[in-house]
This record gives C-alpha cells, structure tokens and sequence, in this order.
C-alpha cells in the first residue's frame, strides 16, 4: 500500500507531496485538475515509460517518490531479498519499500529501491505487487489471459501452496 508520493519537476507540479490513508485512496476531481498527472507519476514511478515531454518546463529532471509499506510475509518481500534488496521490518507485520525514479532532460531515468539501483523491468515487476491503480477501462485487464493465475492467487491465503504449484509446473514444462 502507497503511504507517502512525492513528485518534483513533472508536467505543471513544482514540487508535491501527498500523504495516503490505509486502505482504499481515491483520486477525484475536475477536469483538468491534474488527476491524470498524478496517476502519471505514479506508473512512471513503477516503471512505466515517459519522454521529456513530462518534465516541467525549465526543469533539468522529473523525480517521483513512493512510501510503500507491505506485511513482513508478502510476496514482494521474498522478490526483493532475491534481488538483493534489503527489506527490514518496521515492527513483527510491516515493512517499508522506498521507490524512487528519476527521468532527465536528456531522456535518461533510472530507479531505485530502497536505494539500491534497479531496471525499469525490476520497478514493474515489484510496483505491481504494491500499488494497484483502476481507471477508467480498467476492468479490461480481466481479459488478458496473462493475468488470469495473478487474480486466482490472490483468494489462496497458502503462500506455500501457490509456490509448490508453480514449482511443479515448471517441472512439467
């Protein structure tokens, strides 16, 4: 879950910070309020691409921040130890993943976790298992066959058991 974002130097936004509640957010407002900046900044953060064109004017560089905080048994958590991440319990439930991307007037980005730098394949692949964002036409992605074992496993409380099933069919391929 996203607790803290912070957005410097992108689109309109000098410099913005904005605080989460547990549990679900919404973002609402006007047209041409800037809703879409912020989900923007928010897929860039978790490895989405962007040109220059997002960069604020005058700006040498866009940078977005996101607080994440995940339970110590997620998923995330085991993904990030195999990639070297420190990942450290806040308290015996909670740990914090810090995510930070930064994107150049020359077209240049680079990401990192928990300081650690790290590939915009890496930010997706571990974004995804913190943040989820719906849009409108969202609900499309229910058609993508790719994601139709993600959306199973998410009612099996067995972590075990989802990880014994992919063992085994990776055996039988």
């Amino acid at each position: 879950m996203i607790s803290h974002l912070r957005i410097e130097g992108m689109a309109i936004i000098d410099q913005l910070s904005i605080d989460f509640n547990p549990g679900f957010n919404v973002i609402t407002g006007e047209t041409g309020a800037g809703k879409s900046i912020l989900i923007r900044a928010i897929n860039f953060l978790t490895g989405a691409r962007a040109s220059v064109d997002v960069l604020r004017k005058g700006a040498q560089q866009a940078v977005v921040m996101g607080e994440f905080h995940a339970e110590a048994d997620h998923p995330v958590v085991g993904e990030l130890k195999e990639l070297g991440i420190l990942v450290e319990p806040d308290d015996a439930s909670m740990v914090t993943v810090l995510m930070r991307r930064q994107l150049t007037d020359k077209g240049r980005s680079q990401g990192w976790i928990n300081d650690i730098s790290v590939t915009n394949q890496t930010l997706k692949r571990i974004g995804v298992q913190l943040i989820d964002i719906f849009a409108q036409h969202e609900n499309q992605r229910l058609m993508e066959e790719a994601e139709h074992l993600h959306y199973l496993d998410l009612f099996v409380d067995d972590h075990e058991a989802i990880e014994r099933v992919k063992e085994a069919n990776r055996l039988c391929w």
